[in-house]
């Protein structure tokens, strides 16, 4: 219980530092929270790890995955081509529904082509 009043406390204290700066932001550069948030969206479109490209240290960056379970996805990618969408990342040997649901936010397939 503890733990949760803290956490909330938190988050009560970042919505009243994070709030004045969006508002500042659209004061200064005419931009409204909607495209705040879309520019905020594509900054961490950006961060996400390309499952089709990345390298074993890329992908133990990922909660839950290390060096061997990297090396898998990348066997995998060789064996089977480029993963189609992120979903696909589950047919590697160590990827299971909660691994995904974990690194599913962080991963990428790329644009599409």
């Amino acid at each position: 219980m503890r733990k949760t009043k803290q956490i909330f406390i938190m988050i009560l204290v970042l919505g009243f530092i994070l709030f004045p700066i969006l508002i500042l932001a659209e004061q200064r550069h005419g931009m409204n929270l909607t495209e705040v948030g879309e520019k905020a969206s594509k900054v961490i479109a950006e961060q996400k790890i390309n499952i089709n490209t990345a390298t074993v240290e890329q992908f133990q960056n990922l909660p839950g995955i290390g060096s061997s379970i990297a090396q898998e996805i990348i066997n995998y990618r060789h064996e089977h081509g480029p993963f189609q969408k992120v979903e696909d990342i589950m047919q590697v040997k160590g990827i299971g529904e909660k691994k995904f649901e974990k690194i599913k936010d962080l991963i990428t397939v790329g644009e599409a082509k």
